[in-house]
């Protein structure tokens, strides 16, 4: 008897699959052995009726794979692939991955709300398919280059679902396979928005401070921490008689001598000590006059 082979416990599980089988059903799954030793060993069983030459069941066919290996491997993979997401969901840039045939395969939470998506949505898809198709132009040479192999970094200007307009500093690098042909490539793209527009509205303050600094009648110098001129209103650079290339960046002793950069030193240091220093001094600059 199958139950004197199996034993008790281990019929017990498959013993509705024999009966279903028993009534012409065919039966698929996957048990779990536990061994004395201890060890686990898990099963892909199948159950078949067996007919006659009458088509009369006679009987019930009994297969059963180990697949403890495989299944081990899918569990690791599961749980690689939990850590990914666990990672790249917490990642506050957008990632995603499209395969050889410019299908997605996989985007993380950040791509996925700014597209307003879901996982479901894009896998399988390509981008024209999901995204526009004039979108889809302006990153086709991108999209071809990282396919050839290539690390392609791009700034980029994108009109999300939410209705934002986002900068986006953007790599496409390739996955290259250890034959090298290319599996696919990802997509790394960080939201710049907020620096682009810090830089903006930085070159627009330093052009309303040369504009007020240009035309004050006074020479106006800013020197950093470490003694260079970070800063020269147009006075300063036309008593010096040299353009502003040559004043930026260099300290009081690349520009008027070691005996200049001494004496203006001591003033220097209790600026930058943070006390307010007035005197009055008498300078005969380059472009011949004295002040």
């Amino acid at each position: 008897y199958v139950k004197d082979v199996l034993g008790a416990e281990v019929f017990a599980t498959v013993e509705p699959e024999i009966e279903a089988a028993l009534r012409g059903e065919e039966r698929k799954s996957l048990h779990r052995r536990d061994r004395p030793d201890g060890t686990v060993r898990w099963f892909d069983t199948v159950h078949l009726p067996d007919y006659d030459a009458e088509g009369i069941i006679r009987g019930c066919l009994m297969m059963a794979i180990d697949v403890t290996e495989s299944r081990q491997a899918v569990l690791k993979l599961r749980e690689s692939e939990a850590r990914l997401r666990l990672i790249t969901d917490n990642i506050p840039a957008s990632i995603c991955y499209v395969d050889a045939d410019g299908k997605y395969q996989f985007a993380n939470r950040t791509n996925l709300q700014c597209n307003r998506r879901t996982m479901a949505d894009i896998v399988g898809r390509s981008a024209r398919e999901i995204r526009s198709a004039n979108w889809t132009d302006q990153i086709g040479g991108d999209i071809d280059r990282a396919l050839a192999g290539e690390i392609c970094k791009i700034e980029q200007t994108v009109d999300y679902a939410d209705g934002k307009t986002r900068i986006l500093d953007v790599t496409y690098l390739p996955d290259k396979s250890d034959d090298g042909s290319i599996a696919g490539f990802y997509v790394f793209a960080t939201d710049i928005s907020e620096r682009k527009e810090a830089e903006v509205k930085l070159r627009d303050s330093e052009m309303r401070l040369r504009l007020i600094a240009d035309n004050i009648p006074a020479g106006i110098i800013y020197l950093d921490s470490e003694g260079r001129h970070a800063f020269v209103n147009r006075n300063a650079a036309q008593w010096n008689a040299r353009p502003f290339s040559e004043i930026v960046g260099r300290t009081i002793a690349e520009i008027h001598g070691d005996e200049t950069a001494e004496r203006f030193s001591r003033n220097a240091k209790r600026a930058l000590a943070g006390e307010v220093i007035h005197y009055e001094r008498t300078t005969k600059y380059r472009d011949g006059q004295t002040r």
